[in-house]
């Protein structure tokens, strides 16, 4: 029973981590994307970036969680 506490503590280990780096790079990618002006340069919109990363089926949160951070900066 313990190794199995051992394999579930991991798992969520390094599923918290998976989550974080996640969201570290969704925030590098959207500060490159405002400062480069990468809409303009390669045609690339801001909400395929987003799903490219999280998947279609969070890209929604992700993209409104964005949004409202550009708005606080």
């Amino acid at each position: 029973m313990s190794k199995i506490a051992d394999y579930e503590k991991t798992y969520e280990f390094y599923k918290a981590e998976i989550n974080k780096q996640k969201t570290n790079e969704l925030n590098r990618i959207n500060k490159e994307f405002l400062t480069n002006d990468y809409n303009r340069r390669y045609g690339a919109n801001q909400q395929v970036l987003v799903s490219a990363i999280c998947g279609e089926d969070n890209m929604t949160q992700e993209y409104s969680r964005i949004m409202r951070e550009q708005k606080v900066l």
